[in-house]
Order: C-alpha cells, then sequence, then structure tokens
C-alpha cells in the first residue's frame, strides 16, 4: 500500500515539477557566476586585465551581483584606470550592497590613495576597515596595511597608540603570501630608467626564484621587498641602501629587536624608514 502512494505521488505533475525546478538550481548557479568564478581566479593569478573583463561581463548579465562590480572595480584600480576611484566610490555609497563589499570597497579606496600618495586618507580607510568588517579575510588585509603604513610614517603611528596591541596580536596570522600582497600596493614615488633592470630581476627572483628556495630572509620587509621600496623611494641610491641591508641582517638577527612571529616563525622588523631619515629630514624614525 506504501509502495502505491508513493507510485501515485511520483505519478503526480507538481512532483515533477517541483523535481525539475530543485534539479535545474545548481545548474542554474553556476551558470549566473561561472564567469565570476573565472574572475576571482583570474585576480589570484593576479591577471588583472582578463579578470577586469570577465568582472564586467558578470556585471553587466547580473546588474544586482555586488561582488562582481566589487572585483571590476579592483581590478580597474589595480590596473590605474581613471574610472577606478569613482567605481569603488559608487559601491561604497549604494546602501543596498551588503555591508562587507562596501568595506572591501573603502579598502581598495584606501590602496588606490596610498599608491597615489594620499597617506592620511588611506590610513584612515584602512583604520576604518579595520575597527568594521567582520570578513576574516579583510581584517588581515586591512591590519597587515595599516601595520606598513605605519612603519613607512611614523607620524600616524605615534598619534594612533591605540591600535598597537591589536595589530601585534594579528601578526602571527599574517602568511608570506598576504603580506606580499599587501606590501606589493606600496606606491613608487621615484622612478628612473636606470634602476628598471634591477627591480626586474628583483621582481623575477621573488616570482620564481624565492619561491622553490623558502623564505630565508629573517627580516621584515625581506631583504627584495626592502631593495624595492628602496630602489622605488631613492631610486639609484636603493642599490647602496639595499648592500647596507645584507650587510646588516645578521646584526639585527643577534640583537632580536623588533620581533614578529609570522606563520610560527620570528621575523625582526626592520623598515626602510629606519634607515633613510638622512633623505626624508622631515620625517621622524620609529616604527608600530
Amino acid at each position: 500500500m506504501s509502495w502505491a502512494r508513493g507510485k501515485d505521488t511520483a505519478s503526480h505533475p507538481l512532483f515533477f515539477g517541483w523535481l525539475a525546478v530543485l534539479l535545474s538550481l545548481p545548474f542554474v548557479s553556476d551558470g549566473a557566476n561561472g564567469r565570476l568564478h573565472l574572475a576571482n581566479a583570474l585576480a589570484k593569478e593576479g591577471q588583472w586585465e582578463s579578470c577586469y573583463r570577465e568582472a564586467c561581463r558578470e556585471s553587466q548579465a547580473a546588474p544586482l551581483d555586488y561582488q562582481a562590480a566589487l572585483l571590476a572595480a579592483t581590478a580597474a584600480a589595480r590596473l590605474n584606470y581613471p574610472t577606478a576611484r569613482a567605481d569603488l566610490e559608487q559601491i561604497i555609497n549604494l546602501e543596498p550592497a551588503p555591508a562587507e563589499v562596501r568595506l572591501a570597497a573603502r579598502y581598495e579606496r584606501g590602496c588606490l590613495l596610498w599608491r597615489t600618495h594620499g597617506v592620511a586618507a588611506a590610513y584612515e580607510e584602512f583604520r576604518l576597515v579595520f575597527l568594521a568588517t567582520s570578513s576574516p579575510d579583510l581584517l588581515l588585509r586591512s591590519s597587515r596595511s595599516l601595520w606598513l603604513l605605519r612603519l613607512r610614517e611614523p607620524r600616524l603611528a605615534g598619534a594612533d597608540r591605540a591600535l598597537d596591541v591589536p595589530l601585534q596580536a594579528l601578526a602571527s596570522l599574517w602568511t608570506s603570501k598576504l603580506t606580499d600582497e599587501c606590501d606589493a600596493i606600496a606606491p613608487c614615488s621615484t622612478l628612473s630608467w636606470a634602476t628598471i633592470p634591477v627591480q626586474w630581476s628583483i621582481v623575477f627572483y621573488r616570482s620564481q626564484i624565492s619561491p622553490a628556495l623558502g623564505n630565508r630572509c629573517n627580516l621584515i620587509p625581506s631583504c627584495s621587498a626592502y631593495a624595492l621600496q628602496a630602489l622605488c623611494q631613492h631610486g639609484l641610491l636603493g642599490i647602496p641602501m639595499t648592500t647596507d641591508r645584507l650587510c646588516r641582517e645578521k646584526d639585527i638577527v643577534r640583537k632580536r629587536e623588533g620581533s614578529l612571529v609570522i606563520d610560527k616563525r620570528t621575523f625582526f622588523a626592520d623598515p626602510l624608514c629606519n634607515h633613510d631619515g638622512w633623505l626624508n629630514p622631515t620625517r621622524t624614525g620609529g616604527g608600530p
């Protein structure tokens, strides 16, 4: 009898109708977001031009897909497109958008401001995101960006000591990949054609050789990141400054000052701002 009732139920048209709807849901979802999955993968690989195209297509196909709009605006910012800031601000001011999407847009606007030397405004954006977000990824990114900005601009850290403890506590959660991504946001203030071959060599080492060797540097930022910062900010003077850093590494580790635990390994802070004061006489040293 129970089998007969099941057979009658299965033969009912509504049964097949709901079954068809339920079975089609995963495929409808994948079809709608397939391009966004690809755009996310491209973003992780740093292929921002392809990411931008894919995210724009998805955003046009689904205007209410705020993640797609955010990804397109983020890619535009990384590519320094002139519309990037306006796109990010539109998302920030879009009230129907989820709070975390708007905060992510704020973080990207902070990155954009930093790259265009709006240091104080970038700091405020990172700080707001850090205090408001509930996203673990965004919390770590904003904390790392705040920490790095405070290292490079000690006056900001001096005026905001309330963040010292929480930033230090989160430092142990920063991965090497995260630190590299956040460090790459920092602006390049000096463009010198003479340093480009050196910079290319360092970038090649960081992308092709360093992953195979592993992170052997005990300092933060790493010696290769320090070299890129020095070359970007001081041109050819960055070469002797990098040589000086390499010579000082053992002494810094031996003194064990400014320790920071990342990925369960102890590093020692040695930012560029501690050694280029003679080139920036108006800036006072010190880290967070």
